[in-house]
């Protein structure tokens, strides 16, 4: 069948389905109230095209006495209230006051009387084939709310509703429309959930069109200077908002020089930060590192840049036959810790020019039943809506222990299986970065096929990834070509967060060496330039983790690696071997006749 109305989008198609099939209660989880409202108008008038179709033996709008599935929103505030236009097409709500209701702010005694709605028209509606529409029920339905607002009389009384509604010969609604879905265990098998989504780009750039009309007549015909491919990184920047906090963030931008330039995008780009960091569950990343900030890895990053075409929409012509190439979903690094793998997510979000959103697990779990969850899918909508976008969840393996649901009713059980059942399913094109250290303790589901495109293990740089691990943290440091050969093979072993570490701790010796101070002793095989013996020292005073051991006598990365290695393909075919001997640098002791900073010499 083809579709009546084409101004729906496939979630209003949704519900206008659910409502012909005669499901009692909708809960549409939504913060535009007002957006769903006026989506709900083009559902009425879905409805209304499948009456005169001949999907319903009663009368049409033209023919009745009253107004046909008229949509009434009831609110605490308001009562209920009869959501209509005039004949200019301005909103004009009127109230509705079915008979025998003493209160219509009560959804008690409305939900009572509603039951059995009387056969004649009430205040020119039809309450027979309403679309009753209520607004923020959710605080008396949360059994869980800490005020201890909620009320056994109102989920009953939806229970009644749901039963009556399933004996009506007409087409009638009850849709529960709130910022959140709380679904009380009663009413488990007569509610269905909507998650309903935030405007699409293509949604975003109609409703800047409309806007702008108002825009010229505010600040002049010429208060948009954008060209057509910085109106398509607008709308881009504005995906994941609401229409009205887009509208806000216009707003600001025009208010300062009454002018929408190119320049405003990345104010817009900070306002969306501030918004999507405000919700609490998503973190918004800034990254300043690209993939060339890597070193070393190579292997993952030839992956990485295959896979960035596609992004961009890239096809193959294969014997003069077009193929798609399918949009990457996920990628896992696992190894030693400070080996790059959080770097690789930073560096893939600035390559790839798409916003880095990173999953803090812990913002996820609340002290709420069933809260956890919805933080959980409520995370993923964000990341939806802000797509195309890189999503990256650090340290795995304590977001999703291998014990999940043991110690906590199986609530991290049930998040992590929410997680896993979005990564395979999805098809937004939201590009997952899972990092982890310990693998031992990663879920085997999160490494079966399937649920990441690759798993690639991050092993020890050596030497020549070492060279240009100090290159590319030291690339305004006056050091020469040797300088750099003496470093790399001092780190033999080190990490690239630890030679990171170690350049860092050394900036502040340099004062001291300026001066002539050296505050230690002179080391064999150091290099000539004073800037190069600070990053040397460092070195040899730092103990990298590679080097301390287990209880078996074993560094303690090397269990680590083995079992990464049983799972993953190398990121680099050039890793430092673990069974080599230790690094170059060696313990050190602090001299009783040492100042406040502290002498040290080798013995």
């Amino acid at each position: 069948m083809t579709r009546l109305n084409e101004g729906l989008n496939q979630i209003d198609e949704e519900i206008s389905r659910l409502l012909r099939a005669r499901f009692p209660i909708l809960s549409i989880v939504s913060y535009e109230e007002w957006r769903v409202l006026g989506q709900i108008e083009g559902i009425r008038q879905d409805l209304l095209a499948h009456e005169s179709n001949g999907d319903q033996t009663q009368s049409t709008e033209a023919d009745a006495p009253a107004v046909r599935y008229p949509i009434l929103r009831w609110s605490v505030t308001d009562g209920l209230l009869h959501w209509c236009r005039d004949a200019n097409g301005h909103l004009e709500p009127k109230p509705v006051v079915p008979p025998n209701v003493r209160d219509p702010k009560n959804p008690l005694d409305l939900l009572f009387q509603l039951r059995f709605p009387p056969e004649k028209p009430v205040d020119g509606v039809d309450l027979r084939t309403a679309l009753y529409v209520f607004c923020d029920l959710h605080i008396w339905l949360d059994r869980e709310d800490r005020g201890g607002r909620f009320n056994h009389v109102l989920v009953r009384a939806l229970r009644d509703f749901a039963h009556a509604s399933k004996f009506r010969s007409e087409i009638n609604g009850l849709i529960l429309l709130s910022p959140r879905s709380v679904v009380p265990l009663e009413l488990n098998k007569e509610i269905q959930v909507i998650d309903y989504p935030l405007p699409t780009v293509d949604q975003m750039a109609k409703r800047f069109e409309q806007r702008e009309v108002e825009m010229k007549k505010s600040y002049g015909e010429d208060c948009v200077k954008l060209d057509s491919d910085e109106r398509e990184r607008l709308m881009q920047a504005l995906s994941g908002l609401t229409y009205d906090e887009a509208e806000n963030v216009l707003a600001k931008s025009l208010a300062n020089d009454g002018r929408l330039k190119a320049d405003d995008i990345a104010e817009v780009l900070n306002e969306k930060r501030q918004i999507i960091e405000k919700d609490g569950i998503l973190e918004y990343f800034e990254s300043n590192k690209g993939l060339n900030d890597v070193g070393g890895l190579e292997n993952l990053l030839t992956w990485l840049k295959r896979r960035h075409q596609a992004f961009k929409g890239k096809k193959l012509d294969v014997d003069a036959q077009i193929i798609q190439l399918p949009i990457p979903k996920a990628v896992l690094l696992i190894g030693v810790p400070g080996g790059g793998k959080s770097l690789v997510a930073k560096a893939v979000a600035k390559t790839w020019d798409l916003p880095l959103l990173r999953l803090d697990i812990g913002r996820i779990f609340g002290g709420l039943v069933g809260q956890s969850e919805e933080n959980m899918r409520r995370a993923i909508r964000i990341a939806e809506n802000v797509a195309p976008t890189v999503l990256w969840l650090d340290e795995v393996e304590k977001a999703f222990p291998k014990s999940s649901g043991s110690t906590d009713s199986g609530t991290s059980l049930r998040v992590m299986n929410t997680f896993l059942t979005w990564l395979q399913e999805k098809k937004a094109p939201v590009f997952v970065v899972a990092t982890g250290n310990d693998i031992d303790q990663v879920p085997p589901e999160l490494t079966r096929k399937g649920r990441f495109d690759e798993i690639f293990y991050v092993g020890l740089p050596e030497q020549d990834t070492r060279k240009k691990i100090l290159e590319i943290h030291t690339r305004d440091f006056p050091l020469e070509e040797q300088d750099y050969r003496i470093l790399a093979e001092k780190a033999c072993r080190f990490t690239g967060a630890e030679i990171e570490q170690a350049i860092a701790n050394a900036l502040f010796l340099v004062d001291d060496l300026q001066r002539g101070e050296r505050p230690f002793e002179p080391l064999p095989g150091e290099p000539n330039s004073l800037l190069a013996q600070a990053i040397y020292y460092s070195l040899h005073t730092m103990v990298p983790l590679a080097d301390r051991l287990d209880r078996r006598g074993q560094s303690v990365l090397k269990a680590t690696l083995d079992k990464a290695k049983e799972i993953a393909i190398p990121a680099s075919e050039h890793f430092e071997d673990l069974d080599n001997q230790q690094s170059p640098g060696q313990s050190i002791q602090r001299s009783p006749w040492s100042g406040e900073e502290g002498r040290f010499t080798r013995h």
